[in-house]
């Protein structure tokens, strides 16, 4: 996988977050306006969520590896897909594989990284389980 490293991983601004969720929203599917949006314990603007299921959110990165990397999260914050419920489970997975076509669809790619990090011993680093979605050519 040719990423940047994390010094080279600059955030962006909240208007460029909020294009780009636009950008996916008319490619989408229509949703109800977001209230609340959190990912772990960050408050999320509402205009970076471009995707939302019956208990499931997708919303464009702060800091993306790729252009396209983007986020599959439940509204509840549940720190590991282990302390996940059965349907949520697989509401998050649903949410992923409708979040991944929206995505390659967008960037023309042929391919894509799907991936968990699960618990700080995985590398996550919030404590918010999630799904990353980046697009590969």
């Amino acid at each position: 996988l040719d990423v940047p490293d994390h010094a080279a991983r600059k955030p962006r601004s909240a208007a460029d977050m909020a294009a780009e969720a636009a950008r996916y929203r008319r490619r989408g599917d229509p949703f109800p306006e977001s209230s609340n949006v959190t990912f772990g314990p960050f408050a999320v603007d509402a205009s970076q969520v471009f995707f939302e299921s019956g208990t499931c959110r997708a919303l464009v990165n702060l800091k993306p590896l790729v252009a396209g990397h983007v986020l599959v999260v439940p509204k509840a914050v549940v720190p590991t897909l282990g302390e996940m419920d059965e349907a949520l489970h697989r509401d998050l997975w649903r949410a992923a594989r409708r979040v991944h076509a929206l995505i390659t669809e967008e960037y023309g790619a042929t391919g894509a990284n799907v991936a968990v990090q699960d618990g700080a011993a995985a590398g996550q680093s919030v404590p918010h389980a999630h799904v990353h979605v980046l697009p590969r050519r």
